[in-house]
């Protein structure tokens, strides 16, 4: 004889699940009318949160676009930045050379010069 169980409910943890659940359990409730069990809540009323799901997806899809335009808008960023960051590195080399016996004339380019030893910081930005 197989043991019954109380029931386990899985709870979604994506926000688009935990919106197409509620919009489900709102279309079932609205469905039911009064004889919705759900009526009975005393803490929350579906009659004023049920009409927010479609905001709420809206604003969800509206997120969505923006995240997958600006991943797309970073990559492109990337990829020019490579070409940016080598001249920039082989601009400061040349300065150097070019400054050898004054490298704080660097700093007119725009560079932070120190002319202390560098510290064992890794937070600090890498030198040319």
């Amino acid at each position: 004889m197989t043991k019954r169980t109380n029931g386990r409910i899985d709870m979604p943890r994506n926000v688009e699940e935990v919106i197409t659940l509620a919009k489900k359990v709102y279309t079932k409730h609205t469905a039911d009318g009064v004889a919705s069990p759900l009526n009975a809540m005393s803490s929350f009323d579906w009659s004023v949160t049920g009409p927010k799901i479609v905001d709420a997806l809206d604003l969800h899809e509206r997120a969505e676009d923006l995240r997958r335009r600006s991943e797309a808008l970073y990559k492109d960023r990337d990829t020019l930045l490579d070409e940016i960051e080598g001249i920039v590195h082989a601009s400061a080399t040349v300065l150097k050379g070019v400054h050898y016996t004054n490298v704080k004339k660097i700093g007119e380019w725009g560079f932070d010069v120190h002319d202390s030893s560098p510290s064992n910081n890794n937070n600090k930005k890498t030198e040319s």
